[in-house]
């Protein structure tokens, strides 16, 4: 098998391109070149894969500024349109094609399934609902898969590895009131789902990709700490992060309720469904 990635070289890229290529699969890797370069290259470049994975886009936790807002906006647009763009002109086009989205794309009152969802009206909301609006230009040519991830918890990077200094030096605490939702996911169980829906024909469309347990900010707080035996008594006030990124703290302030309907009934089982045991298997390994 040949699968092409997009954001190969961030958390889930890199996880996924080990992951595969430990399994003796033909991993292609897509450069800002390829996305934003000659169309006919990137064509060239994706030729004869059987998969396309989009993972690009800048980070979100920044100061929102008119540049920034561009970058976070243009990074998953773009480089969504020339994937697809890419994909329709292919006289064999891949089987399937994946990609990511966000939690951010729901309202942060509320738990929601695929099914039964509220969309945000604010930034990230709309910028998920574009981005997925890009991606679905696909389905005229392959199946099309898009996860909406979760906070995808890993200690080699992403947030917990941001988290866990303070956390072990006794400094942590819940952000701001800590009531809004905290939608997380164990790095295994996102590789997992990957090669799930790669694995089987039946999967298309939308699927949230986040641990089926509910949490909030004080809980998932609490089970950082009391794995790691340290308390967490220093809240981070909402203030504070708002002086730091200014709007782009609604990012670390607000959280979506979401549970992972269309995967498990699709028979796709987490291996870490419970933050207690994401924990234990991060940081006591």
């Amino acid at each position: 098998m040949k699968v092409a990635i997009a954001g190969y070289s961030g958390l889930i890229g890199s996880a996924l391109v080990r992951t595969l290529e430990e399994k003796e699969v033909r991993v292609v890797r897509i450069t800002r070149n390829h996305l934003y370069g000659e169309a006919s290259s990137l064509t060239d470049l994706i030729g004869g894969c059987e998969v396309v994975i989009n993972l690009a886009g800048a980070p979100l936790i920044k100061r929102w500024t008119k540049s920034n807002r561009k970058q976070i906006y243009d990074s998953r647009i773009l480089s969504t349109r020339a994937l697809v763009h890419a994909v329709s002109t292919m006289e064999a086009p891949p089987a399937l094609f994946v990609n990511a989205s966000g939690v951010g794309i729901y309202e942060d009152k509320g738990i929601f399934t695929e099914s039964n969802a509220l969309l945000s009206g604010g930034f990230i909301g709309k910028l998920c609902q574009d981005w997925e609006r890009e991606a679905s230009a696909v389905e005229d040519h392959c199946r099309l898969v898009i996860f909406r991830l979760g906070v995808v918890l890993d200690r080699q990077g992403g947030a917990l590895s941001r988290l866990l200094p303070f956390f072990r030096a006794g400094l942590g605490g819940r952000i701001g009131n800590g009531r809004q939702y905290f939608p997380w996911v164990h790095l295994s169980d996102v590789i997992r789902a990957f090669l799930f829906v790669m694995e089987d024909k039946r999967c298309h469309g939308v699927y949230n990709l986040s641990a089926p347990q509910v949490i909030n900010n004080i809980q998932f707080t609490r089970a950082l700490a009391g794995v790691l035996k340290r308390p967490a008594l220093i809240p981070v006030p909402a203030f504070v992060l708002s002086l730091l990124f200014g709007k782009g703290s609604q990012v670390l302030t607000s959280g979506q309720g979401v549970l992972p309907q269309r995967l498990t009934e699709q028979g796709f089982s987490f291996h870490f469904p419970d933050i207690n045991l994401a924990f234990k298997d991060l940081l006591q390994t």
